[in-house]
């Protein structure tokens, strides 16, 4: 039988866990990282170029998505659709992507993950957050986003 001290012991917040992890991915992505079998990367998809985000939506204690302002100079504009930029403990800093060429009435999300070529557009718009606000996080398929 397995001793269980052997086991990694991972933070309370696993939110905060996988937002650390989805960071030193970005970071092999766009940096050196050592190579071999077992080490994770952010794959390419449909033809792309080799993705360097694996985007997000964070979800609060009541089940509701956490969405941001992207600065527009029309109507007010949220999106859900998130990026770590970086991590200090449970911390981060996160960029708000939006969806690009999303259908007037379709939800944005729903678009992206039924729509194989919909592309995401790093916004201007940075938050800080603290993780251990958030209780679920869902992950969408990774993607090139140019400029980050």
């Amino acid at each position: 039988m397995g001793n269980n001290d052997d086991k990694k012991v991972l933070n309370i917040n696993c939110v905060c866990d996988v937002i650390n992890f989805i960071n030193e991915l970005q970071d092999c992505a766009t940096g050196t990282c050592p190579t071999g079998c077992d080490v994770p990367f952010l794959g390419a998809h449909q033809g792309s170029r080799l993705a360097n985000t694996r985007p997000f939506v964070l979800y609060n204690g009541q089940g509701a998505v956490f969405s941001a302002y992207i600065p527009s100079n029309g109507p007010e504009v949220l999106s859900s659709v998130l990026r770590v930029e970086s991590v200090d403990d449970c911390y981060a800093v996160l960029r708000v992507l939006e969806v690009v060429g999303v259908p007037d009435g379709q939800n944005a999300i729903s678009y992206f993950l039924n729509t194989p070529t919909a592309t995401l557009q790093a916004t201007s718009a940075v938050i800080t957050v603290d993780l251990n606000c958030f209780c679920g996080i869902q992950c969408l398929r990774d993607v090139h986003v140019a400029g980050v």
